[in-house]
């Protein structure tokens, strides 16, 4: 699950229907595991400062 999590960087909800699980115990389980994981493997960070939010129908086309 966090494979995925980590990869797709989808929603707690989506995770959650994926796997058959609640979208709190998706997030619990990735917050417990995130920090062992960081220690052991490079992963990626999200990339929220290089995304811009489209205001406009002009913008998206």
């Amino acid at each position: 699950m966090i494979l995925v999590y980590y990869k797709l960087y989808i929603t707690y909800t989506l995770t959650g229907y994926l796997f058959d699980l609640d979208q709190s115990n998706v997030c619990r389980d990735i917050q417990k595991i995130d920090g062992l994981i960081r220690q052991c493997l490079p992963i990626p960070q999200k990339l929220y400062q290089m995304t811009k939010r489209l205001n406009r129908p002009e913008e998206v086309e």
